[in-house]
């Protein structure tokens, strides 16, 4: 073994010997500045694919069931073991013509499954407005498990209490339908 000695004006003398990183099991990344990382370490919750679709198409709807909003988005997972976010945004701008109590239900379908509850999964309420135009606002976020590597079909449903909505765009801006691929 080399002998290293401490000189007390220079500092270290002699030869250090080799040494081999063979045996480090634990690195913190922050002192990393160079080199690759395996991928198996540092792979889950990555962002694989961003699809999105917006709808400037004015729906009406007087019917307590849930009806499409007519625009969808579609996504093919790379591996089954994926997460799908999907992000809902939606406008409501709606013209009274009297005292109406009413509420305004959201839910989302992956192809024919609902994957809100019977109720939905949000809701708007009005209460009482009388001959105004109204303009309320409405999103959502859903973390699905689809468990497949086929296309999905994504589509937002609403549903209201009593009254005809009108969701016009005019007045409330676009309709939006994010999915993003979640590595997990």
């Amino acid at each position: 073994m080399a002998q290293i000695k401490l000189n007390a004006t220079y500092g270290l003398t002699g030869t250090l010997p080799a040494v081999s990183g063979a045996n480090l099991t634990t690195l913190n990344a922050t002192n990393i500045s160079s080199g690759t990382l395996n991928a198996a370490r540092y792979s889950g919750g990555k962002v694989l694919q961003a699809v999105s679709t917006d709808s400037l198409m004015n729906i009406t709807s007087n019917t307590t069931s849930f009806v499409t909003m007519n625009f969808t988005v579609q996504i093919t997972p790379s591996a089954t073991s994926s997460k799908i976010l999907i992000m809902f945004n939606s406008g409501i701008g709606y013209q009274n013509e009297g005292d109406e109590i009413h509420t305004i239900y959201y839910t989302l379908y992956r192809d024919a499954t609902n994957l809100g509850e019977a109720t939905g999964i949000q809701g708007t309420y009005f209460h009482t407005f009388t001959y105004n135009d109204v303009f309320g606002h409405a999103n959502f976020q859903i973390l699905d498990s689809p468990n497949t590597v086929s296309e999905i079909t994504y589509a937002p449903y609403i549903r209201v209490s009593s009254v005809n909505v009108d969701f016009d765009t005019l007045l409330a801006g676009r309709h939006n339908l994010t999915a993003l691929e979640i590595a997990a």
